[in-house]
């Protein structure tokens, strides 16, 4: 079904039209994908589906990673529904202190400031979770979408059963190997940012909204959005365990073609070597390949 969504100078929105057909097995592309991965020193999962949910390319898309902060669209996505359905208004206050704060809060901790204790409200600690991927401002959320367990219980009722968030904030980058928790897969992850922002689990102003955040996130120049054309829409969340054994750098990102077609490109390396920029490029080549899918 055709979405079609206003477009202005600063608020970028989508039209998804209708998808390519594609193969998610291209051998073209899977020897590129593979040498990107042993030049990486990783683990490499890639999706990239179009508009109905068809894959056009894949790699270890049914592997579990971790999610690090990639999990934040679909809280932003919960949150949106849950006000949607009348649980909550936008503008309801959000009250915090400074025993709330963790690592990485550039919104909430200015908000904070001096004092001991604070003010937000549900649409700018959404907004600042996905633009800026404010930890603070995700705990708040998710302590009043009913946690965790509860974001978790949301996917599953929208179709999504295998992507679980089990923490909050920053005990779900623990990225212990073998470790199911704060895990997802590629393709499931792909599959629920294309429902969210393509179909209909949200309401068509909750999804301008959400998508609006998403081409507006600050955190991803140098991953997915390095490797597109500049002419194509690009709306990202970034993910991020850390740099070193453990580490995981990730990015999720909606795509519009100049046509206006719309596809979900899944990146999430595990475990990398080598330095962030080095790490950055490994995504941004990884989305040269999925452009030159999409173009095919």
């Amino acid at each position: 079904m055709v979405r079609r969504f206003c477009q202005t100078a600063l608020l970028l929105f989508v039209t998804a039209c209708a998808p390519i057909d594609g193969n998610s097995e291209r051998s073209t592309a899977m020897g590129p994908i593979k040498q990107l991965e042993r030049q990486s020193g990783g683990r490499l999962g890639v999706a990239l589906i179009d508009a109905k949910g068809r894959p056009l390319l894949t790699y270890r898309s049914d592997e579990r990673f971790a999610m690090c902060s990639t999990f934040k669209t679909l809280l932003a996505a919960q949150m949106l529904d849950a006000v949607s359905i009348g649980n909550f208004g936008l503008d309801d206050p959000i009250v915090f202190t400074r025993a709330d704060l963790v690592n990485y809060a550039p919104v909430m901790e200015k908000l904070l400031g001096d004092k001991g204790q604070a003010q937000t409200n549900f649409v700018e600690a959404a907004k600042a979770a996905v633009t800026v991927s404010d930890n603070v401002a995700a705990n708040l959320l998710l302590e009043r979408m009913n946690g965790p367990d509860g974001l978790t219980s949301w996917l599953r009722a929208n179709g999504d059963n295998v992507t679980r968030l089990d923490r909050n904030e920053p005990t779900l980058n623990q990225n212990i190997s073998g470790d199911p928790r704060d895990t997802t897969s590629p393709a499931a992850m792909a599959q629920s940012v294309r429902k969210v922002t393509l179909e209909d689990v949200l309401s068509p102003t909750s999804r301008e909204l959400l998508t609006r955040w998403l081409m507006e996130s600050t955190t991803g120049k140098a991953r997915i959005r390095a490797g597109l054309p500049e002419n194509w829409l690009v709306g990202d969340k970034t993910g991020t365990c850390g740099y070193h054994a453990n580490g995981a750098a990730n990015d999720v990102a909606l795509i519009v073609r100049d046509d206006d077609a719309a596809f979900v490109l899944a990146v999430y390396l595990d475990r990398a070597q080598g330095t962030p920029e080095e790490i950055n490029a490994i995504i941004a080549a990884v989305a040269r390949i999925a452009a030159n899918e999409i173009d095919r």
